[in-house]
């Protein structure tokens, strides 16, 4: 019987292996390769800039920051976890001659997809930290201080949602299509190229939306310099117990994708 200890370490070097290779899969003959993690979330955050600022003549900006910084930083939330979700709806599928083959937990199929997302987003973080010393002079050391709470209740969060969706995307045949439709409208429920206050003070409801409060939080640390410590220990808390019930019911239901034809 292989002690729990070893199990775990081997389980880990299985989940880093199998997030090397979804990302050589990834970026094989691609021209850009990583660039693309950088130029995505930088042009979106432009183009709606430019729309609202220059074309729309809105101006939008938040606790004195330029609106750029705004934009990019809902995009770095949003991009995350819809392109997570994306990914997720597909893994098991992606995977069922993997599955078939060979004696992998199923557990690892949707987090090692989930991980690659996060050393995507770490990435987009680090370019958000450097637009915000660039068009500010300095980085707030809220931000150096609460990022890494922040980030490991955002990755837990994250990767419970991927391990919901994977069940989803592999049991019901048309959850594509729902999922895409849940995200478009999550998209403009979420506060990504606008202050959440302006919405959240007229529908109450809004603040279900657990996307509000880490991007609130990111927010706060990067552009206001404040780190919000009994929001960041409620946003923990709140994601451990969300990553911990995903977990059970994944691992109470996922070994059906062995007797599916």
């Amino acid at each position: 019987m292989i002690h729990p200890r070893r199990r775990a370490r081997l389980y880990l070097e299985l989940l880093l292996e199998l997030a090397r290779r979804e990302t050589r899969r990834r970026y094989k003959d691609t021209i850009l390769g990583w660039l693309w993690i950088i130029l995505i979330p930088l042009l979106q955050s432009i183009v709606i800039a430019y729309f609202f600022v220059r074309l729309a003549g809105i101006d939008l900006s938040s606790s004195g920051a330029p609106y750029i910084l705004l934009v990019l930083s809902g995009f770095t939330i949003w991009n995350y976890v819809s392109h997570t979700i994306g990914q997720a709806m597909s893994t098991l599928s992606d995977s069922r001659e993997l599955v078939n083959t060979q004696p992998i937990p199923l557990t690892l199929l949707p987090l090692s997809g989930a991980l690659v997302k996060t050393y995507d987003w770490l990435i987009e973080v680090a370019v958000f930290a450097l637009f915000v010393v660039i068009l500010t002079g300095d980085l707030p050391t809220a931000f150096l201080l609460g990022i890494g709470p922040l980030a490991v209740s955002l990755i837990m969060f994250v990767s419970g949602l991927a391990l919901l969706t994977a069940l989803v995307g592999s049991f019901v045949r048309d959850a594509g299509h729902l999922v895409s439709l849940l995200l478009s409208i999550w998209f403009w429920l979420t506060p990504i190229f606008y202050p959440a206050e302006r919405i959240a003070a007229h529908f109450t409801l809004i603040n279900l939306n657990p996307l509000i409060h880490f991007l609130s939080a990111f927010r706060q640390l990067g552009l206001e310099g404040v780190m919000d410590a009994d929001k960041l220990a409620k946003l923990f808390v709140c994601s451990a117990a969300f990553l911990v019930t995903s977990l059970l019911i994944y691992r109470r239901t996922a070994w059906r994708i062995y007797d599916r034809p």
